[in-house]
């Protein structure tokens, strides 16, 4: 159980954005991005049930995107590859905006109940501040119709994703794609290990999300031999998620112009070095045991 009150979950079940055995790796490929996006598109479209949720799962959807779309890099070439990435790299930084204003409203409101000596009367300025940065930001968005407009962009995209030719013949066609994110999520974690900044680790968090969504994307054919399961990963990636969470909350604490809203910062701060302090051990020691093998030793078992 996270640290956090949950927004939302990854809407997706294992069966629709993993590769069957039952189909070629091309049609599951084209399986999962259309299920994905299509789902997306419709999660995103107005009028909302829960705006809040819409937009954390659609920000899960595109950093499952990103992953996927990394996966087939070398099959897709580096030309398509970078216009997809930066595809969903757009669209998520739209979304990330709104959803990280609301986390921070849940921290400070989690923080006022739990951090020694803080009351609610401490935050009662911030908090303010912070629903109306959300509210702004809602309503620059209805008025761009910002949400109706992805839908239909990712609607377009999809679209045109299918008519592509055949993407990968085979599994070995994904190994350079399991072995590039591998690697890049071993390097983050040594340079978090070594130098535990707020970048490290937030850099090393992207990279296991990476991992774990194409563990996803690879369940039936993962190997067991790995000792690498969807249990782990994604405990580490919740690990990395609230640190995250906890790091913007401290840039807040420490800025200029919202730092004043607060009162009792002292015991704020106190509280949410202690948090950020127990979850980058027990990331560290996860990814630890995650990355002990050498790139070789784990791409080995994919041949």
């Amino acid at each position: 159980m996270g640290l956090f009150p949950s927004t939302g979950s990854l809407f997706l079940g294992i069966m629709e954005y993993a590769i069957s055995t039952e189909e070629t790796v091309d049609q599951g490929i084209k399986r999962i991005y259309s299920n994905c996006v299509g789902q997306t598109a419709s999660i995103i479209r107005p009028p909302f049930h829960n705006l809040n949720e819409a937009v954390h799962n659609t920000r899960k959807s595109f950093k499952f995107m990103r992953a996927l779309i990394r996966l087939i890099r070398t099959p897709l070439g580096e030309e398509d590859y970078k216009q997809l990435n930066l595809f969903f790299r757009d669209m998520s930084r739209f979304v990330s905006e709104l959803r990280d204003t609301h986390v921070i409203i849940l921290i400070l409101q989690h923080v006022a109940t739990e951090a020694h000596s803080v009351r609610h009367k401490d935050i009662e300025q911030g908090l303010d501040e912070l629903q109306r940065r959300e509210q702004r930001l809602l309503e620059k968005a209805e008025e761009k119709n910002a949400f109706e407009e992805m839908a239909n962009s990712l609607e377009e995209n999809c679209e045109s994703f299918l008519e592509r030719d055949l993407i990968a013949d085979n599994l070995p066609d994904l190994r350079p794609g399991v072995q590039e994110i591998f690697r890049n999520g071993r390097e983050k974690f040594n340079l978090a290990n070594e130098d535990g900044t707020k970048e490290h680790f937030h850099e090393w968090r992207k990279e296991v999300k990476y991992l774990l969504h194409i563990f996803q994307i690879l369940n039936y054919y993962w190997p067991e031999e790995l000792d690498i399961n969807g249990k782990s990963l994604t405990q580490l990636s919740d690990y990395l998620g609230e640190e995250h969470d906890l790091a913007l909350f401290d840039t807040l604490l420490r800025d200029d112009d919202f730092g004043p809203l607060l009162s009792n910062k002292k015991a704020m701060t106190s509280y949410v070095d202690q948090k950020r302090s127990f979850l980058q051990r027990s990331a560290l020691n996860l990814g630890g045991f995650i990355y002990s093998k050498s790139e070789e030793e784990f791409i080995s078992y994919f041949t």
